[in-house]
């Protein structure tokens, strides 16, 4: 137990990769996974640069500056960045969210991405559906499916055999290699500018949006539910982080703690819900004495650090006892799918009104107290 309250008091990851069974995490300034090496199973990285030039055979999930993935990925791509750059054949569906991205080779799956420049390079091709939201967005390869943009510019030099969708602020150019094989439905301050050569071979739908007029008044709640999303994607792959990073550092330790937490549930979300309330109001009050200023600010940053280690624990006791209930076991069995499918599935659980809310708080209550009951036994020595 006393490994687990250490990582209070570390408060990071180890700058180093880690490799664990079926999954790889790294973190740290950079991350390079060379030519020739391959990770069995899925990789997860935050780093500030992150060069991915060998073959993943499960997902891809990267945070950081830049994220540069020139080898093969078997699984799906999760990317937030600055500047994303996705070179390589991915077999799965592709999440990605920066400032730049630029795709260039074969997408099986859906594209789904949000930044300030897009590009689908010649050498792109989505086997799925792109939807896309971003300043300017170029596609010069191939999308099998259909297309749906909202943004700025949308420029197609390409060809898309489905249908495109677009809600372009600024203009909609089709270039002269352009194909469209389904219908343009779009919406923009001025019509279509098609050059020479460039098709459509179903209908065109044009709906004019007054010049100048950036901003329904519906604007500000959709940019505010997307950086919500942008922001909840990170909290979630950061949390996925952490609880590979205690699946393979504290995995036994973990498991105790989830045990005591199961055979005294009600104790322990009643501990939580008094540790969660008193401990931030001791803190405020040390933190208006004059002697008390230091240690306030101790208790706040170990509450800080404790909630956050709170909510990946919580997410793999989930797991764990769901899949207890599933396999109608008498004691909890912790593996790496329960623990990061839990983490998940507690998220997806906890955005459903009330009754979401209510599950999720119960068990990240129930860890808290549990968790907070073991750290002042540590402290007291008892």
């Amino acid at each position: 137990m006393k490994r687990i309250l250490s990582i209070l008091a570390v408060g990071v990851f180890a700058a180093v990769p880690l490799s664990a069974m079926a999954a790889t995490l790294a973190s740290g300034q950079q991350y390079s996974l060379p030519v020739q090496q391959r990770v069995l199973g899925s990789l997860y990285v935050a780093a500030g640069t992150t060069t991915v030039g060998g073959t993943v055979d499960g997902d891809a999930l990267a945070v950081g500056g830049t994220v540069s993935v020139t080898g093969a990925v078997l699984g799906d791509i999760a990317a937030i960045g600055g500047n994303i750059q996705l070179l390589g054949p991915v077999s799965g569906d592709v999440r990605a969210a920066g400032g730049s991205v630029v795709i260039n080779d074969r997408v099986s799956g859906d594209l789904v991405v949000a930044g300030g420049t897009i590009h689908l390079l010649p050498g792109s091709r989505i086997g799925g559906d792109l939807v896309v939201a971003g300043g300017q967005v170029t596609i010069d390869g191939i999308v099998d499916g259909s297309v749906r943009m909202i943004g700025g510019v949308l420029v197609i030099n390409g060809t898309v055999n489905g249908n495109v969708y677009a809600r372009a602020d600024e203009s909609v150019m089709l270039g002269s290699a352009a194909v469209v094989a389904g219908n343009l439905t779009y919406r923009s301050a001025r019509e279509v500018q098609m050059a020479d050569g460039a098709r459509v071979t179903g209908s065109i739908e044009y709906t004019q949006r007054m010049q100048g007029v950036r901003f329904d008044d519906r604007a500000p709640k959709r940019i505010g539910w997307a950086i919500i999303g942008v922001l909840s994607a990170m909290r979630l792959i950061a949390t996925l982080g952490l609880a590979a990073f205690l699946m393979w550092r504290w995995r036994r330790q973990s498991l105790e703690l989830f045990a005591q937490a199961k055979d005294a549930f009600l104790r322990s979300l009643g501990r939580g819900l008094i540790y969660g309330i008193v401990t931030p109001i001791v803190a405020i009050l040390l933190l208006f004495s004059f002697v008390g200023i230091l240690p306030g600010a101790l208790i706040l940053l170990a509450y800080a650090a404790m909630m956050i280690l709170t909510k990946a624990l919580a997410g793999m006791f989930f797991g764990a006892w769901l899949m207890m209930v599933v396999q109608k076991r008498t004691a909890l069995h912790l593996t790496w799918a329960s623990a990061l499918g839990g983490v998940v599935l507690l998220s997806l659980i906890g955005i459903i009104p009330v009754i979401g809310w209510f599950v999720s708080a119960a068990f990240c209550l129930a860890i808290f107290g549990a968790l907070a009951h073991e750290l002042f036994r540590w402290a007291t020595g008892n």
